[in-house]
């Protein structure tokens, strides 16, 4: 399995069908391998894995052989079959000569639940209505409603309405964040599962905080996608006490858990601990042995004599870059070292010849002066004579 996987990943068709017709392969067999942009982890297939790499001659090929596009994969808590997660996740496919093909073998029936949310997808994503049409012709209902009871055309009016309402919050507009605010919207939530709450906590708007606190009470138990309410949010501010303490008013959780299983207030001790100076960049390189970036940094004027600390000493960096034994960066700066001493030279030498030429002006001025002088004595003389 592992010499078709990478036969298909190099794009050896050769070699793929070589592999098909000598072995006997569960072309539906699973790969842990790849974690999405959720942080989940998902079992594609083989076909999956070619689709989401844009590998659609292979991807046909397999399909041909018998490669099932409808197989059910585990995604965070459901399961919905490859095809749906590949919609989701790979927004090229649906503009690829594949995806016809893949739509003419796809069950939609298994989709039938999450037809709003595909063409949700669809709209967000600029899908070509030719893709949409297909969908339809193949059985997707386009008039469905989701759990909340909102067709798509719904969905994409509230989902406006919450990016303008987020919007006002992040400008500390109350008065225009009012006009949005309802008995409905202040519980709606943006993609990532944020409500008004959770935009006014994340951009420390207080009044806006208050507002919705005594209007909207129940807003402070919403969780987003990642299981946090917006006592995670205060909790992670570096000046949030006071909000905390707000949101403790109204029934708050401080020991809330989230799908990370952090507890807000240990997030307030893992954000606000800034008894520490954060390490310098040099100081970070020198950490991570990173001679090319400490590099790049100098020659773009970051300061090379800049205090670092190695085995519990304060140094100056090329010092600490010789003790570590970092060659090729010790070699870098010795050079730098002899460039700036010649340098140093140069411009002595240039402002010595400046001093001279000024003495040499200043000496020719009074000469001059003097000249002048005495020309114009005798000019006095004459006069008076």
């Amino acid at each position: 399995m592992n010499q078709l996987i990478y036969a298909a990943l190099v794009q050896d068709t050769k070699k793929v069908k070589k592999i098909l017709k000598k072995e006997k392969i569960n072309l539906d067999m699973k790969d842990n391998s790849v974690i999405d942009d959720e942080g989940y982890q998902v079992q594609l297939t083989l076909l999956g894995e070619c689709l989401m790499l844009n590998l659609f001659d292979s991807a046909i090929y397999l399909m041909d052989r018998g490669a099932f596009i409808n197989e059910p994969i585990q995604v965070g808590e459901q399961m919905e079959p490859v095809y749906f997660y590949l919609m989701k996740n790979n927004p090229s496919l649906v503009f690829s000569p594949v995806f016809s093909t893949l739509i003419e073998r796809a069950d939609l029936k298994l989709i039938k639940q999450f037809s709003v949310g595909v063409l949700y997808t669809g709209y967000t994503n600029a899908w070509p209505s030719e893709a949409v049409s297909q969908l339809a012709d193949n059985g997707l209902d386009l008039t469905g409603r989701n759990e909340d009871g909102y067709t798509v055309r719904d969905n994409i009016l509230v989902q406006k309405n919450v990016h303008t309402l987020h919007e006002y919050i992040r400008q500390a507009n109350l008065a225009k964040a009012r006009e949005y605010l309802t008995d409905e919207s202040a519980f709606v939530c943006d993609r990532a599962g944020r409500s008004s709450l959770h935009m006014a906590v994340l951009f420390e708007r207080r009044f806006v905080i208050k507002y919705i606190l005594k209007s909207y009470p129940a807003t402070v138990h919403i969780k987003d996608d990642n299981g946090r309410t917006a006592m995670h949010y205060a909790c992670a501010l570096q000046d949030g006490s006071d909000i905390e303490d707000l949101l403790v008013q109204y029934g708050s959780d401080e020991t809330i858990q989230d799908d990370d299983v952090k507890m807000a207030d240990i997030m307030s001790k893992m954000y606000k601990n800034t008894s520490d100076k954060p390490p310098g960049f040099l100081q970070l390189c020198l950490d991570n042995k990173r001679e090319n970036i400490a590099r790049y940094l100098i020659n773009n004027g970051v300061d090379m004599w800049e205090d670092v600390v190695l085995e519990d000493k304060v140094m100056k960096f090329p010092l600490a870059v010789e003790k570590a034994g970092m060659l090729r960066l010790n070699e870098f700066l010795s050079k730098r070292r002899r460039e700036d001493t010649d340098e140093d030279a140069k411009f002595k030498e240039a402002e010595k010849t400046v001093k001279e030429a000024k003495a040499e002006t200043s000496k020719w001025t009074e000469e001059e002066m003097g000249e002048e002088d005495e020309d114009n004595g005798k000019s006095k003389t004459c006069t008076v004579l």
